[in-house]
């Protein structure tokens, strides 16, 4: 299923990171919009500031036609299950579980890694949240690197470019599965094997365009007088069918803005 639509917030990493929620009926753009957030502890002001500054951008205003109701559970949800049912009875429309710890990988070999990693962990912290960085190149290092996040307790990974990526994505795929966690990728092809979505520029897109260098060389143009061009055609993709192995339902924001949804 094919999307024309395009969000520019979804640009970042972290602000494209999928948000656990359920719908009890559409959402629509008009009308008093009732939200729930659950969060495992206490939201940060700053969390829940960015989330109203996201919905006033969209024309929601909370006093004029949005209500927020926010819950956390004493302890765990494990040791208070109820929290989420009051929620739901509470008649809101859409509800936002909070993410509190991102996983990330890495690939040390990867000669930019450094400035993926430190733009990674910036959008991180500024939400307020946690990350735990491991890395892996190898089919073995994925294993043992999805065996410590899960045991790390993080709510979904993120994984940075590199080629191993690609190289692996049907393994990884099958790791995220298999501990259940949320995997976010800049590059479709992970999400055409089984990640659950990828936002970035297209690969089939930028060798298409690096003809246009190789034309030029060869007609006789210095390659130190060409200009160096950065992305310009970015895509956010999601696996409809992993989400719901996964068990989340991806909010209608993210798909009605996805250029592509797996189903």
């Amino acid at each position: 299923m094919k999307r024309r639509t395009f969000i520019t917030l979804l640009g970042g990493a972290a602000a494209a990171w999928p948000l656990k929620a359920r719908a009890q009926q559409p959402a629509t753009a008009v009308g008093q919009a009732r939200v729930g957030v659950l969060a495992a502890s206490p939201p940060t002001p700053a969390m829940l500031n960015a989330f109203r500054e996201g919905m006033r951008e969209r024309g929601y205003i909370e006093g004029q036609n949005l209500s927020i109701d926010v819950r956390w559970p004493e302890g765990t949800f494990e040791q208070n299950p109820s929290v989420a049912a009051e929620l739901v009875s509470a008649n809101v429309e859409v509800i936002v579980p909070g993410i509190k710890h991102v996983g990330v990988v890495s690939n040390a070999y990867n000669p930019n890694v450094a400035v993926q990693l430190r733009e990674t962990e910036d959008a991180v912290r500024k939400m307020g949240l946690q990350s735990h960085v491991v890395e892996a190149q190898t089919p073995e290092e994925f294993d043992r690197a999805f065996a410590r996040l899960s045991v790390e307790s993080v709510n979904g990974v993120v994984l940075l470019a590199a080629s191993s990526v690609i190289e692996h994505a049907q393994r990884i795929a099958e790791l995220a599965r298999a501990t259940r966690l949320p995997t976010a990728f800049q590059r479709r092809e992970n999400v055409e094997a089984g990640g659950l979505m990828s936002y970035g520029s297209n690969l089939k897109y930028q060798f298409r365009q690096a003809a246009l260098y190789v034309d030029r060389i060869l007609r006789g143009a210095k390659p130190a007088d060409l200009p160096v061009e950065q992305p310009t055609k970015y895509e956010l993709v999601i696996n409809l069918k992993t989400a719901k192995v996964l068990g989340l339902t991806i909010p209608q924001t993210l798909l009605v803005a996805a250029d592509e949804v797996i189903e």
